[in-house]
């Protein structure tokens, strides 16, 4: 491998980018697919070699998340990229530890291909150009007598280009966001957790462009005034409300900007249809309305004053030098502000075309983005020859919506036939083959429903056997932090795959506040800031030590663990000084023990340290 493929560099997160990582988990994946359905099904060993051969090309997407003190940041991942076959619903949340440290994933099925991709990584333009390498690089392994030369390179043009294109284009104007506004929401029941609902309409271009052409509108406009319009007839004549139901459509901004960036670089503008309770309202009303409003927002001034509101947080100083566990806060309150704004979403990634040399092997492409109780109905449109592949992805138990919207489209003229992953009874797969049996995320929601119930019971049995004996020391309480704890443990540390290093630092933190809960619960006596909160750190400084140990070739990634332990060491430090311990062997023992640790870390390999910590404190 050459020495440049080998080089670890790293890069900050995008503006767009920094808000996944803080919001994401396993209830919202933020993932999204991008596939492609070949005419012959897939050879795995060609596929892998395929992928790991132009993986190196790709540095946008050949990185792992690492965790600085004020913002995340990308570094270059050298390990290979696992390779699966479909097995699970689409778009699951990516845990990084079980997959090589990568945020994407690539499987496939029977003739299929998927990408799927964290939403930190790139927009639906890098997503397509990786599929599209990939697919080629895969179709000239498998049909070698058809491509008799491999390039060393791309087979086609292909942006590689890493590079923050909102901060490049910023420019400091006001700017407002859609914090204060509250659209119409969809409610309905819920499929299982961890279940998907997939259904994908292929529309036949040329009568669709014949509809569009009747109402003089574009492709997207008609599209999601029919969105607007199902939602209107299925749900809000059911129960309607004040709120507009509103249809989020991001916009790639390369559009209006010259960027061919791989990083994100989309805004967001709207389809908007106020209604009035108690008013019917025919299609071509809302066609109108829908189509000027999201129209008007498609002009660069407007581009502009999207970017304008998404850089100016970023560069707000006080927000910058900000830890990042205080940024973890404020920016899951403004997602949770903001995301009520919209209805749901509709997402165009346009025309896709392959090189004609390789057009005779594929079939089609599709797109997926994730759908959760949380964000519980996504849209989503892609083209390929003469077909758009329109699909839905739900968190709803039924999908009377699809089957509203379909509808419509038919009545207007427009051919079009529909499948589905199998999760409603109607939608078999067809063009685009799915498992017959498919998983849900393993694990995660047994801990919701079996522990923390169990847990609760607990938990008030032992207040009330406290009350009913209390005679001065209320002892539930340290009952209730084991509790607590153990709750904490199973989350974070058995379900949860993090980095080892941070599951130390976690329970270090999480067993010396129970300590010292139990201790004032039983009438403190001191143990606890004497004794249990300087071991467990000692404790806590060997495990970092043996890490560093193992993984010896890449050990400066644990230094700011190591950072930290000496900031945790100073605490008990000042309470030796205020006079609240009173045996400050173990304290100091301690604290001079993460200093030797630190230290020694600096003389052991100085250019690494000051290179880690550049990037773990970069604002």
């Amino acid at each position: 491998m050459a020495k440049a493929e080998n080089e670890i560099k790293w890069h900050r997160l995008d503006n767009t980018a920094n808000i996944f990582p803080v919001i994401s988990n396993e209830a919202l994946s933020n993932v999204y697919r991008i596939g492609v359905a070949l005419k012959a099904d897939v050879e795995p060993e060609l596929l892998n070699e395929a992928l790991q051969h132009m993986l190196p090309w790709f540095e946008s997407m050949r990185v792992r998340l690492r965790r600085g003190v004020f913002w995340y940041y990308f570094e270059t991942n050298p390990k290979a990229v696992p390779l699966g076959k479909e097995a699970m619903y689409p778009c699951r949340y990516i845990v990084p530890e079980t997959n090589n440290q990568y945020l994407f994933r690539v499987s496939y099925y029977k003739n299929k291909i998927n990408v799927e991709i964290f939403h930190a990584l790139t927009d639906g333009y890098g997503a397509i150009n990786f599929l599209k390498e990939l697919t080629a690089q895969y179709l000239r392994l498998r049909y070698p007598e058809k491509f008799t030369q491999r390039p060393d390179g791309p087979v086609e043009r292909t942006s590689f280009q890493v590079e923050d294109s909102y901060g490049k284009y910023y420019r400091k104007e006001p700017a407002k966001g859609y914090g204060g506004i509250v659209a119409y929401e969809i409610k309905d029941a819920f499929l299982r957790p961890g279940m998907m609902g997939v259904t994908h309409g292929f529309l036949d271009i040329p009568s669709l462009k014949e509809v569009c052409r009747e109402h003089e509108v574009s492709i997207t406009q008609y599209l999601a005034a029919v969105l607007v319009y199902s939602i209107y007839q299925t749900y809000y004549k059911e129960k309607p409300d004040s709120h507009a139901i509103r249809i989020n459509i991001p916009v790639n901004l390369r559009q209006f900007f010259p960027s061919e960036t791989t990083m994100n670089f989309f805004g967001v503008v709207f389809a908007e249809m106020k209604l009035e309770e108690g008013r019917e309202y025919a299609f071509g009303e809302m066609l109108k309305m829908v189509s000027e409003n999201f129209s008007s927002q498609l002009t660069k001034e407007h581009m502009e004053e999207l970017i304008a509101y998404n850089v100016s947080n970023e560069k707000n100083k006080f927000l910058r030098w900000m830890p990042l566990f205080l940024k973890y806060i404020g920016i899951r309150l403004i997602y949770k502000r903001s995301s009520r704004a919209f209805t749901t979403t509709l997402s165009n990634l346009g025309l896709i075309r392959m090189l004609p040399e390789y057009e005779p092997f594929v079939e089609s492409f599709h797109f997926i983005m994730g759908a959760s109780p949380k964000q519980p109905l996504k849209c989503v449109v892609c083209s390929y020859g003469k077909e758009l592949i329109f699909t839905f992805s739900s968190a709803f138990s039924n999908n009377r919506l699809q089957q509203a919207f379909f509808r419509k489209l038919r009545e207007d003229g427009v051919k079009l036939k529909v499948e589905g992953n199998g999760v409603y009874k109607e939608e078999k797969p067809g063009k685009i083959p799915y498992p017959e049996h498919l998983s849900r995320e393993p694990g995660y929601y047994m801990w919701t429903t079996g522990y923390f119930m169990a847990s609760l019971v607990l938990g008030l049995v032992l207040v009330l056997l406290n009350i009913a004996s209390y005679q001065g020391v209320p002892w539930s309480l340290a009952g209730m932090g084991a509790i607590a704890y153990f709750l904490f443990t199973m989350r974070f540390s058995v379900h949860h795959n993090a980095n080892p290093a941070l599951k130390i630092m976690a329970q270090t933190l999480g067993a010396q506040v129970f300590c010292l809960l139990a201790d004032w619960a039983t009438g403190y006596s001191g143990w606890s800031v004497n004794y249990a909160v300087p071991a467990l750190l000692l404790l806590a400084n060997g495990m970092n030590l043996i890490l560093m140990a193992v993984n010896y070739m890449s050990w400066q990634s644990y230094l700011l663990f190591q950072i930290e332990y000496v900031v945790l060491g100073l605490l008990p430090l000042t309470m030796w000084l205020l006079g609240v311990i009173t045996s400050p062997f173990l304290t100091v023992t301690a604290l001079l023990s993460s200093l030797v640790l630190l230290g020694a870390s600096f003389l052991r390999g100085d250019k690494k340290a000051k290179a880690e910590l550049k990037r773990r404190f970069h604002v």
